[in-house]
């Protein structure tokens, strides 16, 4: 009987290799490998297959109405430059989104609660709360933006900060938040982000990408 080494039998299957014929002496693994092949065939196979996701339709930008508000008192009373904005509405415009606003308010629960309202009202589908979500005195905006979604989709807001991680290690410090208003047409995307220029370019960083899809969801006929 032919006896196979585990580097001629798990060659193509590297992570298998790793993990078998590390542990085990190759004289003792050598009978029992050839049971192995077909379980590891099948989970190589696994490993290569890509899910395959349908497409959501494209998304009419031109149509869609952004809204930014910096939730920061420094910016407000001009002691700090707001350096966030300009560069989320260049990165937006990439992207084809054109319709974009801007507001600051003071770090105030209330007036955050208030801009926030009013920018759904006045048609906004993208609203982006810059600034306010850490956990310091008046870091506030996590909640308000709770306060006014239906559904969280806290998955998104993990990618954010896994994204700002490769950055910065102060990334786990902030308490993104991402939801819909709404489950139906009449829903916008809220999103409480980071108020520097990078965080808040992480944060688009991952949210325009998935941006078709989540107005698909929320726009597709019932």
């Amino acid at each position: 009987m032919n006896r196979f080494s585990p580097s001629q039998i798990l060659h193509p299957f590297n992570s298998f290799h790793d993990t078998i014929a590390s542990r085990i002496p190759s004289q003792e693994a050598s009978p029992a490998l050839p049971r192995l092949i077909p379980f590891l065939l099948q989970a190589s196979s696994f490993q290569r297959k890509k899910r395959i996701m349908p497409q959501p339709a494209a998304l009419e930008t031109a149509s869609l109405r952004a809204h930014f508000i910096v939730f920061s008192d420094r910016v407000l009373n001009g002691s700090k430059e707001d350096r966030a904005t300009p560069a989320c509405a260049k990165a937006l415009e990439a992207a084809g989104i054109t319709d974009t606003t801007t507001t600051v308010v003071p770090e105030q629960r209330e007036a955050l609660y208030s801009e926030i309202r009013s920018a759904l009202a006045s048609g906004a589908r993208l609203v982006l709360v810059l600034g306010g979500s850490g956990f310091g005195v008046g870091n506030v905006a996590p909640e308000v933006v709770r306060e006014l979604i239906e559904v969280e989709i806290p998955g998104i807001a993990e990618q954010i900060r896994s994204h700002g991680l490769q950055s910065t290690p102060l990334s786990g410090l902030s308490r993104e938040v991402v939801g819909v208003t709404a489950r139906d047409s009449s829903g916008a995307l809220l999103v409480a982000s980071p108020g520097s220029k990078g965080g808040a370019l992480d944060t688009l960083a991952v949210l325009v990408p998935l941006l078709p899809a989540i107005y698909h969801q929320l726009d597709e006929e019932r």
